[in-house]
């Protein structure tokens, strides 16, 4: 597999579903998945398509996991996406982080964790968040962000 960001989204019928995240970047691959709205999705995927320039100071965001019992953040994040603008020449970084989920009688210190950044374009995003509304709305198959170089 090339060095790319790869989601599936499987819908449990209710209006949310597990977002499966893969990520290859060099040596380093990893996957993890998180319960996500169906329209949280498409309206993030909306986002990311109608956004340019991104913002520099503020990544536009999306994260799922484990959330506190009074609603007021995750306490186990274990799917995490963030796209910014790298430079001034077109180039988008995204992060990816992705986390096992960790049950209540385990240690905090067992959980895997991966992190790593991605480097893509405009024109790439754009594909991207088209695919990503297209798997959350049950019509697509996968979303794919392929990566390139920064020279």
């Amino acid at each position: 597999m090339t060095d790319s960001l790869r989601l599936q989204f499987k819908s449990y019928m209710d209006g949310t579903g597990d977002l499966i995240v893969e990520v290859q970047y060099n040596s380093f691959s990893g996957n993890s998945s998180a319960c996500f709205g169906e329209a949280e999705l498409i309206e993030f995927a909306k986002k990311l398509a109608s956004t340019f320039p991104l913002p520099s100071d503020t990544p536009l965001t999306i994260e799922g996991g484990l959330w506190g019992k009074s609603g007021s953040g995750i306490e186990q994040l274990h799917v995490g996406l963030q796209f910014y603008p790298i430079g001034s020449v077109g180039r988008i970084g995204c992060r990816v982080l992705l986390n096992t989920p960790v049950c209540e009688h385990e240690r905090p210190e067992s959980q895997s964790s991966l992190s790593v950044e991605l480097h893509t374009t405009y024109e790439q995003l754009g594909a991207f968040a088209k695919s990503l509304e297209l798997i959350a709305k049950g019509s697509g198959d996968k979303a794919v962000l392929e990566t390139i170089g920064l020279t």
